[in-house]
């Protein structure tokens, strides 16, 4: 979502919350250049690249896909169950609804904080590296900003 992003391009077009940048002045039947100067992005939003080559012809138009798919950053706190945080554990965050993804390594900080980004909505999982702490289920909602704190997660590792 562009509610609170800007985006300006080189033909000093701009995309924002009011609507889709209409370039209008490239030449017809070529193929151009259509580079992004500024981008006013919340954390989390990434784009996929400046740079962009369309080929205009006439009566015609092009969709650029600026930002990858996911733009949600996820971020968070793991304790187990006496509110210790999970220190420096590692290990794998997969989607459960489209398995085709690859997973996104994830690791946890001396305070059990962890940051995951590219996400889209959905069901997910954190996979730990080790053994003893089982997976854990998440779900991140349809959200209007793009950065997401989903709290403290309470963890039972298999000592406890």
């Amino acid at each position: 979502s562009l509610k609170y992003n800007s985006i300006k391009f080189n033909s000093r077009d701009t995309l924002d919350f009011f609507g889709p940048a209409v370039v209008t002045n490239l030449p017809l039947y070529q193929s151009s250049s259509l580079s992004i100067s500024k981008a006013d992005l919340a954390p989390g939003i990434f784009l996929t690249d400046r740079v962009f080559q369309v080929y205009s012809g006439q009566r015609s138009g092009s969709a650029i896909s600026i930002a990858p798919e996911g733009n949600i950053l996820l971020q968070g706190i793991l304790v187990d169950l006496t509110d210790e945080p999970l220190v420096y554990e590692f290990g794998n965050f997969i989607s459960l609804e489209d398995t085709s993804k690859p997973g996104k390594p994830f690791f946890t900080n001396k305070n059990g904080r962890f940051v995951i980004s590219e996400l889209s909505p959905g069901r997910y999982q954190f996979v730990f590296h080790n053994k003893s702490i089982p997976p854990l289920n998440v779900t991140i909602p349809v959200v209007d900003e793009s950065l997401y704190n989903i709290g403290v997660l309470k963890i039972k590792k298999a000592e406890q």
